[in-house]
Protein backbone atom coordinates (compact mmCIF):
# COMPACT_ATOMS: atom_id res chain seq x y z
CA UNK A 1 0.00 0.00 0.00
CA UNK A 2 1.71 3.14 -0.90
CA UNK A 3 1.46 6.37 1.41
CA UNK A 4 -0.33 9.15 0.62
CA UNK A 5 1.90 12.87 1.22
CA UNK A 6 -1.25 13.56 3.88
CA UNK A 7 -0.65 10.59 5.66
CA UNK A 8 3.24 10.86 5.86
CA UNK A 9 2.59 14.41 7.44
CA UNK A 10 0.73 13.03 10.20
CA UNK A 11 2.95 10.58 11.44
CA UNK A 12 3.84 11.37 15.19
CA UNK A 13 7.94 11.74 15.50
CA UNK A 14 8.42 10.91 19.11
CA UNK A 15 6.76 10.55 22.64
CA UNK A 16 5.99 14.36 22.89
CA UNK A 17 6.48 15.92 26.07
CA UNK A 18 4.00 15.53 29.20
CA UNK A 19 2.75 19.10 30.56
CA UNK A 20 0.84 19.62 34.02
CA UNK A 21 -1.85 22.80 33.50
CA UNK A 22 -0.84 23.63 30.35
CA UNK A 23 -1.70 26.89 29.22
CA UNK A 24 -2.60 28.39 32.23
CA UNK A 25 -0.04 30.28 34.21
CA UNK A 26 0.69 27.40 36.80
CA UNK A 27 2.09 25.58 33.39
CA UNK A 28 5.05 23.13 34.00
CA UNK A 29 6.48 20.17 32.23
CA UNK A 30 5.99 17.23 34.00
CA UNK A 31 9.25 15.45 34.33
CA UNK A 32 11.40 13.44 31.64
CA UNK A 33 9.96 10.36 30.35
CA UNK A 34 10.93 6.37 29.44
CA UNK A 35 9.09 4.16 27.87
CA UNK A 36 6.67 5.84 26.31
CA UNK A 37 3.52 7.61 26.77
CA UNK A 38 -0.01 5.95 26.22
CA UNK A 39 -3.77 7.40 26.06
CA UNK A 40 -7.39 5.30 26.13
CA UNK A 41 -10.55 6.31 25.82
CA UNK A 42 -12.89 3.68 26.88
CA UNK A 43 -16.64 3.97 25.64
CA UNK A 44 -19.73 1.70 27.28
CA UNK A 45 -22.29 1.54 24.42
CA UNK A 46 -25.50 0.45 24.99
CA UNK A 47 -27.33 -1.72 22.01
CA UNK A 48 -30.81 -0.90 21.89
CA UNK A 49 -32.86 -4.18 20.60
CA UNK A 50 -35.99 -4.80 18.85
CA UNK A 51 -37.87 -7.56 17.94
CA UNK A 52 -37.84 -8.85 14.00
CA UNK A 53 -33.91 -6.89 13.64
CA UNK A 54 -31.62 -8.98 12.04
CA UNK A 55 -28.72 -7.40 13.84
CA UNK A 56 -27.48 -4.80 15.15
CA UNK A 57 -28.81 -1.41 13.65
CA UNK A 58 -28.04 1.90 12.99
CA UNK A 59 -29.42 4.53 14.97
CA UNK A 60 -30.22 2.13 17.83
CA UNK A 61 -26.86 2.72 20.04
CA UNK A 62 -25.90 5.66 22.53
CA UNK A 63 -23.02 5.90 24.37
CA UNK A 64 -23.42 5.49 28.04
CA UNK A 65 -20.10 6.21 29.69
CA UNK A 66 -16.97 7.36 28.64
CA UNK A 67 -13.21 7.51 30.45
CA UNK A 68 -10.00 8.93 29.65
CA UNK A 69 -6.69 8.05 30.72
CA UNK A 70 -3.29 9.30 30.17
CA UNK A 71 -0.33 7.06 31.24
CA UNK A 72 3.22 8.20 31.74
CA UNK A 73 6.33 6.94 32.83
CA UNK A 74 8.48 9.53 34.61
CA UNK A 75 11.73 9.75 35.91
CA UNK A 76 11.60 12.21 38.14
CA UNK A 77 10.42 11.18 41.70
CA UNK A 78 10.47 14.59 43.87
CA UNK A 79 8.26 15.04 46.14
CA UNK A 80 6.14 17.58 44.03
CA UNK A 81 5.58 14.82 41.77
CA UNK A 82 5.33 11.73 44.24
CA UNK A 83 2.36 14.39 46.30
CA UNK A 84 0.58 14.68 42.66
CA UNK A 85 0.45 11.07 42.46
CA UNK A 86 -0.34 9.87 46.06
CA UNK A 87 -3.92 12.34 46.40
CA UNK A 88 -4.71 12.75 49.93
CA UNK A 89 -1.18 12.72 51.18
CA UNK A 90 0.71 14.69 53.47
CA UNK A 91 3.30 16.33 52.14
CA UNK A 92 6.07 19.19 53.13
CA UNK A 93 8.82 20.23 50.78
CA UNK A 94 11.13 17.22 51.65
CA UNK A 95 9.00 14.43 53.37
CA UNK A 96 5.44 12.55 52.65
CA UNK A 97 2.98 10.74 55.47
CA UNK A 98 0.77 8.24 54.51
CA UNK A 99 -2.60 8.87 52.71
CA UNK A 100 -5.35 9.64 54.51
CA UNK A 101 -9.06 8.25 53.70
CA UNK A 102 -11.67 10.23 52.73
CA UNK A 103 -13.29 12.46 50.28
CA UNK A 104 -10.25 14.14 47.85
CA UNK A 105 -10.48 18.11 47.82
CA UNK A 106 -11.37 19.60 44.56
CA UNK A 107 -8.07 21.57 45.08
CA UNK A 108 -6.37 18.38 44.16
CA UNK A 109 -7.26 18.14 40.81
CA UNK A 110 -5.30 19.44 38.25
CA UNK A 111 -6.59 21.80 36.01
CA UNK A 112 -5.60 19.57 33.13
CA UNK A 113 -2.72 17.15 32.13
CA UNK A 114 -1.50 17.58 28.78
CA UNK A 115 0.22 15.47 25.97
CA UNK A 116 1.74 17.47 23.26
CA UNK A 117 3.65 15.48 19.79
CA UNK A 118 5.00 17.22 16.98
CA UNK A 119 4.24 15.52 13.36
CA UNK A 120 6.26 15.28 9.74
CA UNK A 121 4.89 18.48 8.82
CA UNK A 122 5.80 20.48 12.36
CA UNK A 123 2.04 20.88 14.13
CA UNK A 124 1.24 20.07 17.30
CA UNK A 125 -1.09 17.25 18.16
CA UNK A 126 -2.58 18.05 21.39
CA UNK A 127 -4.02 15.61 23.86
CA UNK A 128 -5.57 17.12 26.93
CA UNK A 129 -6.87 16.02 29.91
CA UNK A 130 -9.49 18.30 31.88
CA UNK A 131 -9.65 17.54 36.13
CA UNK A 132 -7.01 15.41 35.97
CA UNK A 133 -5.84 13.46 38.37
CA UNK A 134 -3.57 9.89 39.08
CA UNK A 135 -5.62 7.13 39.26
CA UNK A 136 -3.49 4.18 39.88
CA UNK A 137 -1.19 4.74 43.07
CA UNK A 138 2.60 4.34 43.30
CA UNK A 139 4.73 1.47 42.08
CA UNK A 140 7.86 2.17 41.09
CA UNK A 141 10.62 -0.25 40.21
CA UNK A 142 14.26 0.41 41.48
CA UNK A 143 16.72 -1.76 39.20
CA UNK A 144 20.87 -1.83 40.26
CA UNK A 145 22.61 -0.06 37.15
CA UNK A 146 19.24 1.59 35.90
CA UNK A 147 17.58 4.81 36.79
CA UNK A 148 14.08 3.96 38.40
CA UNK A 149 10.77 4.91 36.71
CA UNK A 150 7.23 5.69 38.21
CA UNK A 151 3.88 4.98 36.03
CA UNK A 152 1.28 7.44 36.71
CA UNK A 153 -1.68 6.60 35.08
CA UNK A 154 -3.97 10.19 35.24
CA UNK A 155 -7.90 10.06 34.48
CA UNK A 156 -10.25 12.99 33.56
CA UNK A 157 -13.39 13.28 35.37
CA UNK A 158 -16.40 15.25 34.69
CA UNK A 159 -17.52 18.18 36.48
CA UNK A 160 -20.95 17.36 38.18
CA UNK A 161 -22.22 20.99 37.70
CA UNK A 162 -21.48 21.46 34.63
CA UNK A 163 -22.33 18.53 32.17
CA UNK A 164 -21.20 20.67 29.46
CA UNK A 165 -17.57 20.84 30.59
CA UNK A 166 -15.39 18.22 27.98
CA UNK A 167 -13.48 15.48 29.71
CA UNK A 168 -10.87 15.89 26.97
CA UNK A 169 -9.78 17.03 23.60
CA UNK A 170 -7.72 16.01 20.77
CA UNK A 171 -6.82 18.94 18.86
CA UNK A 172 -4.21 19.98 15.90
CA UNK A 173 -2.66 23.01 16.29
CA UNK A 174 -0.80 24.70 13.30
CA UNK A 175 -0.59 28.61 14.03
CA UNK A 176 1.98 29.89 16.25
CA UNK A 177 1.42 32.57 18.47
CA UNK A 178 2.50 36.07 17.31
CA UNK A 179 6.06 37.10 17.72
CA UNK A 180 7.37 39.62 19.98
CA UNK A 181 7.39 43.20 19.17
CA UNK A 182 10.31 43.76 21.49
CA UNK A 183 13.14 42.52 23.86
CA UNK A 184 16.26 43.64 26.09
CA UNK A 185 18.66 42.66 28.38
CA UNK A 186 19.74 45.21 31.30
CA UNK A 187 23.71 44.53 30.26
CA UNK A 188 25.25 43.95 27.45
CA UNK A 189 23.89 44.08 23.89
CA UNK A 190 21.52 41.37 21.89
CA UNK A 191 23.55 39.63 19.28
CA UNK A 192 22.17 39.82 16.09
CA UNK A 193 19.59 42.84 16.46
CA UNK A 194 16.30 42.01 17.51
CA UNK A 195 13.68 40.58 15.37
CA UNK A 196 10.36 38.82 15.76
CA UNK A 197 11.10 36.44 13.61
CA UNK A 198 14.62 35.40 15.15
CA UNK A 199 14.56 33.24 17.81
CA UNK A 200 18.43 32.83 19.12
CA UNK A 201 20.45 35.46 20.59
CA UNK A 202 23.55 35.66 22.32
CA UNK A 203 24.58 38.52 25.15
CA UNK A 204 28.42 39.50 26.26
CA UNK A 205 28.57 40.59 29.85
CA UNK A 206 32.08 41.13 31.79
CA UNK A 207 32.86 39.28 34.98
CA UNK A 208 31.45 41.66 37.45
CA UNK A 209 28.12 41.42 36.22
CA UNK A 210 26.33 38.95 38.44
CA UNK A 211 22.65 39.28 37.31
CA UNK A 212 20.75 41.28 34.49
CA UNK A 213 17.16 41.64 34.04
CA UNK A 214 15.07 40.73 30.37
CA UNK A 215 11.95 42.38 29.65
CA UNK A 216 10.02 41.10 26.73
CA UNK A 217 6.97 43.06 24.97
CA UNK A 218 4.09 41.48 23.10
CA UNK A 219 0.89 42.52 23.42
CA UNK A 220 -0.98 39.87 21.57
CA UNK A 221 0.49 37.02 24.00
CA UNK A 222 -1.96 35.39 26.75
CA UNK A 223 0.88 35.23 28.58
CA UNK A 224 4.71 35.22 28.36
CA UNK A 225 7.43 33.69 30.85
CA UNK A 226 11.17 34.21 31.03
CA UNK A 227 13.07 31.38 32.78
CA UNK A 228 9.56 29.54 33.97
CA UNK A 229 8.21 32.53 35.38
CA UNK A 230 5.22 35.17 34.68
CA UNK A 231 6.51 38.70 32.89
CA UNK A 232 3.93 40.82 31.75
CA UNK A 233 4.16 42.52 28.34
CA UNK A 234 6.11 45.63 28.50
CA UNK A 235 7.90 44.95 32.10
CA UNK A 236 11.24 44.25 33.46
CA UNK A 237 11.75 40.03 34.22
CA UNK A 238 13.22 39.65 38.36
CA UNK A 239 16.96 39.82 38.21
CA UNK A 240 18.67 36.54 36.87
CA UNK A 241 21.65 35.48 38.26
CA UNK A 242 24.60 34.62 35.87
CA UNK A 243 27.37 32.14 36.08
CA UNK A 244 30.86 32.68 34.95
CA UNK A 245 30.12 31.09 31.13
CA UNK A 246 27.27 30.24 29.13
CA UNK A 247 23.75 31.18 30.80
CA UNK A 248 20.91 30.11 29.34
CA UNK A 249 17.30 32.20 29.24
CA UNK A 250 14.10 31.23 27.66
CA UNK A 251 11.77 33.81 26.70
CA UNK A 252 8.22 31.82 26.35
CA UNK A 253 5.14 33.22 24.74
CA UNK A 254 1.52 31.33 25.04
CA UNK A 255 -1.12 32.64 22.88
CA UNK A 256 -5.01 30.72 23.58
CA UNK A 257 -5.19 27.57 20.93
CA UNK A 258 -1.56 28.19 18.84
CA UNK A 259 1.85 26.98 19.25
CA UNK A 260 3.75 28.11 21.60
CA UNK A 261 7.07 29.67 20.32
CA UNK A 262 10.46 30.29 22.45
CA UNK A 263 12.97 32.67 22.41
CA UNK A 264 16.23 31.36 23.79
CA UNK A 265 19.56 34.16 24.90
CA UNK A 266 23.31 32.91 25.44
CA UNK A 267 24.09 34.82 28.18
CA UNK A 268 27.98 34.58 28.60
CA UNK A 269 29.47 36.09 31.50
CA UNK A 270 33.61 36.36 30.39
CA UNK A 271 36.04 34.96 33.19
CA UNK A 272 38.31 37.34 34.56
Amino acid sequence: MQLTSQQIENIILDTGVVYVDYGEVTERVLAPTRGGNSFVVEQDVKIIERDGALGKEKGLRRVTREDAMLTVRVMDMSIANLNMILRGSTATATKITSTKTGTIADTEYLTNITWLGTDMEGKNKIITLYSAMSDNGLSADFTDKDEAVVEIQFAGHRDPSDTTAALYDIEEVSTAATNLTALAVSEGTLEPTFAGGTYSYGVEVLTGVTSLTVTPTGASADWIKVNGTIVASGVASGAIALSIGVNIITVRVHEDAKQDIEYKIYVTRVDA
